[in-house]
């Protein structure tokens, strides 16, 4: 899933817990029923409130198990894809330098010399090739070790910040219900402090989402980069290996050619 859309359903996780603003509305009507009258309607309001409040917050939890396990299916079908990939262009390549050397051999060879020191370069070559596969499937899996940790200490920091915002929700919730037996001016000033510890709760949630996702993105950038220079190297290591063997080669051809006579 793109950040956006975890960002999103994280949001309204948040909105979900919005003050109740019909509830809010309701006690501030034109008309002033007696005070049982008050009471009871506000009891009844807050009960509702709180009734929504929990399917919602049921609803939402059970949004964003979903979003999260269409995540990981999506990571892991582009594991496996990248995986088959490499499987079979290493492959292909293997069953084409296989087709080289076979046609090579068909030919014969000189000496037994010279196909002594073919297979001193072919066995250099088999080397540099596993090499350079070690070192790629290493820097592969380095990085998707960090994504994991990442993924999973991601997943921590927004558990930890629902955690928060819930129990802040919940203790300006606890405070809030005991309005109904106050006074207008008292309903009034719990309303109001109820709605400001609501809007604290929402923007420290988004402060420690937004960390957390901050912290993703700046650990990934330096696990690809990593992987980059890991790749880098490889193929470095690689050419370098193969020059070796193809200099090593030549020598060996050279030193096979019959020494020649100047005509005097």
């Amino acid at each position: 899933m793109k950040k956006s859309i975890a960002l999103t359903t994280l949001a309204s996780l948040a909105l979900t817990l919005a003050a109740p603003a019909t509830t809010l509305a309701e006690e501030t009507a034109s008309t002033t029923p007696s005070a049982a009258v008050i009471g009871t309607q506000c009891d009844s309001r807050t009960q509702q409130w709180e009734i929504k409040l929990e399917y919602r917050r049921s609803e939402e939890a059970a949004k964003l198990a979903r979003v999260r396990a269409d995540f990981d299916a999506r990571i892991n079908r582009i594991k496996a894809d990248q995986d088959a990939r490499r499987t079979q262009l290493w492959a292909d390549r293997d069953a084409k330098l296989l087709k080289t050397r076979n046609l090579r051999d068909l030919k014969g060879y000189k000496s037994e010399e010279l196909k002594a020191a073919v297979a001193t370069f072919r066995a250099a070559q088999d080397t540099a090739i596993k090499a350079r596969r070690d070192a790629l499937t290493s820097a592969r899996d380095t990085y998707r070790t960090t994504m994991e940790t990442a993924l999973k200490t991601r997943r921590t920091a927004v558990d930890a910040a629902l955690a928060a915002h819930k129990a802040a929700v919940d203790a300006a919730f606890t405070t809030w219900k005991t309005r109904c037996s106050g006074t207008i001016e008292e309903r009034k000033a719990a309303n109001k402090a109820f709605l400001e510890a609501l809007t604290k709760a929402r923007q420290d949630f988004r402060t420690a989402v937004d960390t957390a996702f901050k912290t993703y993105r700046d650990t990934i950038k330096t696990a690809r980069e990593t992987r980059a220079a890991a790749i880098k190297t490889a193929n470095e290591a690689f050419k370098t290996a193969m020059k070796a063997a193809w200099d090593a080669l030549k020598a060996a051809k050279a030193a096979l050619k019959p020494a020649t006579t100047a005509t005097p």
